[in-house]
């Protein structure tokens, strides 16, 4: 199986750049279950992925994305977008704009973001842009 750059971030932590097997298993080992898409704002030539039942299962608050007023949940993977949609590696540029979005928007612990939900991100920082 061929492998992959991917950017991974788990909750309370810093994201990593990783080396992964290309192919649907190993998206689903590394977010615990089933894949949901997990985009980021202003990010087309990236695809990410998150546990489709990460918010149904209780797992911690993991990434904000202001510009629609939520957050994501669960471990995420990121690996870059190939032109026939599929996961191919990320480039230098694509992890720099990832590990940029991950330091403004990370989640720092369930009380900041049941906040930040509940007041629809009015007190929150304005720092969407990563370009």
């Amino acid at each position: 199986m061929a492998k992959i750059t991917a950017v991974v971030k788990k909750p309370y932590e810093k994201a990593e750049v990783v080396e992964i097997d290309s192919g649907l298993e190993t998206l689903q080992k590394i977010v615990g279950g089933y894949i949901e898409g997990a985009d980021l704002p202003d990010m087309l030539d990236v695809l990410g992925f998150c546990n489709e039942e990460g918010l149904i299962n209780g797992l911690e608050p993991n990434v904000y994305r202001p510009k629609w007023k939520d957050a994501l949940f669960g471990p995420l993977v990121y690996v870059g977008a190939g032109p026939e949609g599929d996961s191919v590696s990320l480039n230098d540029e694509q992890i720099t704009r990832l590990m940029k979005y991950f330091d403004a928007h990370s989640v720092r612990d369930f009380g900041e973001m049941y906040m930040h939900v509940q007041t629809d991100f009015k007190h929150y920082k304005n720092t969407e842009s990563v370009m």
